[in-house]
């Protein structure tokens, strides 16, 4: 899940960088959102706002090309948790060394905001749904949940835990996918994010969760046109601090704490995301071909050095 953000200490400053650089921090966010963005967060200043660029991403040419479609514009909720979206995707390849296959997403109806959780059976998703109602109980109560029909979500186990939890259950028809198209529309935006940063990266489909984890967190933070803030302002009520993001497969030094007097204090590797469950980062070893998470990073393509970051309740 979306579950942490890093902040700079008392010393804080914006990062300025030209629309392109954020267009690749931001997971290629389309650089009029970019533009709008940068009025509703911390942290961030583009440089150079012109329009050479817009359009001519190569990347984005790769990762997001798809047949457009005409659709009318679903009526939304009116507050945080009225309705939620949810979605299982996979099974998905390759399988990751930890053996995830699949991925269950859950979209927030009025704030836009996303949270995944990555299972490695479809027989996990009732237990994953209740993870979610208790990582959002901060923010209130889940009131319904809309899916498709899949066997996953009519079981006896989902419908226990819906029960349990006083949530009402909304499903599409039969082969109407569109009626869960919120979902779908979601899962679209991530896995083309996540995309062209595997892409842009050149790194190994098998770090997908990293780049799907890595796109739920900047989407959280780049502007909703429905709201005119960020899902994670309209969750959390306080502006994000994007001084911290950085680009995924950004090279990186990660500081080594076994050394010999004249080794290197550092360990060169590829950033791939920020860590669930503590306030590190996710480093790529290529080496290896193992992730690891560090407090003490530094970034070649920033001038400061990343210190301990503080971790807080994400949406």
């Amino acid at each position: 899940t979306d579950c942490t953000i890093y902040r700079l200490s008392n010393d804080q400053c914006n990062a300025s960088y030209d629309i392109q650089t954020w267009h690749e921090i931001m997971g290629h966010c389309n650089y009029d959102d970019l533009r709008r963005l940068q009025n509703v967060v911390d942290g961030m200043n583009i440089k150079e706002m012109n329009d050479k660029q817009k359009g001519q991403c190569e990347t984005c040419i790769k990762g997001k090309f798809i047949q457009m479609r005409n659709r009318k514009p679903d009526a939304r909720a009116k507050a945080v948790l009225e309705l939620v979206h949810t979605d299982l995707a996979g099974p998905i390849s390759p399988e990751t060394k930890e053996g995830y296959r699949y991925a269950l997403s859950f979209t927030d109806d009025f704030s836009g905001a996303v949270l995944i959780y990555f299972l490695k059976q479809k027989s996990d998703t009732a237990k994953a749904t209740e993870k979610f109602i208790a990582d959002t109980a901060p923010y209130g109560k889940v009131l319904c949940i809309r899916s498709d029909n899949g066997t996953e979500f009519t079981g006896q186990g989902y419908q226990m835990v819906l029960t349990r939890n006083g949530i009402r259950h909304e499903t599409s028809a039969p082969y109407s996918p569109h009626q869960n198209g919120t979902a779908e529309r979601s899962w679209r935006t991530l896995f083309d994010m996540a995309r062209c940063m595997l892409i842009d990266s050149n790194l190994p489909k098998t770090l997908w969760v990293y780049a799907v984890q890595a796109a739920v967190i900047t989407r959280n933070r780049c502007f909703n046109n429905c709201t005119d803030q960020t899902p994670y302002q309209t969750i959390r009520g306080k502006q994000p601090d994007l001084s911290r993001m950085h680009k995924f497969g950004s090279k990186c030094y990660s500081y080594k704490q076994v050394k010999g007097k004249l080794d290197s204090r550092c360990e060169e590797g590829l950033f791939v995301g920020y860590d669930k469950n503590s306030p590190a980062y996710l480093v790529y070893y290529p080496q290896t071909g193992q992730v690891q998470k560090h407090r003490l990073v530094r970034f070649s393509t920033r001038t400061r050095q990343e210190t301990q970051p503080n971790m807080v309740p994400e949406d």
